[in-house]
């Protein structure tokens, strides 16, 4: 693990010219993406490299990491809404290249098959993840087994509430969502996980001296030897 310590407009800096290496050698990289708050400036910055023909994105495969499910994409409150907006519209990405889970089923043979298309396309090179403020990756909250492939997932109190504002109040929040497993991301080739804020604090230090348990889901992230962990100061407080 490496932890870098920056204002995350630096960090989100970072990021981008990690992604622009990869691309530059391998045009038509994997890309693994999730949503929340902390990456918002990561997606800025790969988007205004890819307006300013800077970053070519139109060979490159995006597996999408989650979505509530069974929602509306259209919905404000949707992932794709939230990828659409930040990352996706005008940057030069082949929507035929874009994947996400399954949101029509809870059939876990048939979520599985995301993992499936996974592997064909070679497996994902970068991984981009934010973290809740107990320790979720994705939608793998706490309690997830390791070893989860694509699943659905019951959504926790904690993060209805972090995500209450796009949906008009928590209650209004999908009460499941869909989300690549904690096996599937952990075997992503490289992982860049972004937090920033003082409330992040205790789920960071988790990650970098807690033990590995699945009550914290981000603390599987300890066992991978490419991960690199971007922190503002709030964030590192604790460590």
């Amino acid at each position: 693990m490496k932890i870098i310590t920056n204002d995350i407009a630096v960090s989100a800096e970072h990021i981008a010219s990690q992604v622009k290496d990869l691309l530059e050698e391998k045009p038509n990289a994997v890309l693994g993406v999730s949503f929340g708050r902390d990456l918002v400036p990561v997606y800025q910055k790969l988007k205004e490299l890819g307006q300013a023909g800077e970053l070519s994105f139109g060979s490159v495969r995006v597996f999408v990491c989650c979505e509530y499910l069974a929602l509306d994409k259209k919905h404000a409150g949707s992932v794709h809404s939230f990828m659409k907006t930040n990352l996706f519209d005008g940057a030069g990405f082949n929507d035929a290249n874009i994947f996400y889970p399954c949101i029509c089923s809870e059939d876990e043979d048939k979520l599985k098959e995301y993992d499936d298309q996974i592997s064909a396309a070679g497996g994902i090179d970068l991984m981009i993840l934010g973290i809740g403020i107990n320790g979720s990756i994705g939608f793998n909250e706490p309690a997830t087994p390791f070893e989860s492939y694509t699943h659905t997932q019951l959504l926790t109190d904690k993060t209805k509430k972090l995500v209450a504002e796009d949906f008009g109040g928590a209650e209004n929040v999908p009460e499941k969502g869909v989300t690549m497993g904690i096996k599937t991301i952990v075997s992503a080739k490289n992982i860049d996980l972004i937090a920033a804020g003082e409330e992040k604090a205790d789920a960071v230090h988790k990650i970098v001296y807690g033990k590995t348990i699945p009550f914290v889901p981000a603390s599987m992230l300890q066992i991978h030897m490419n991960l690199n962990l971007y922190v503002d100061d709030a964030a590192a407080s604790d460590i």
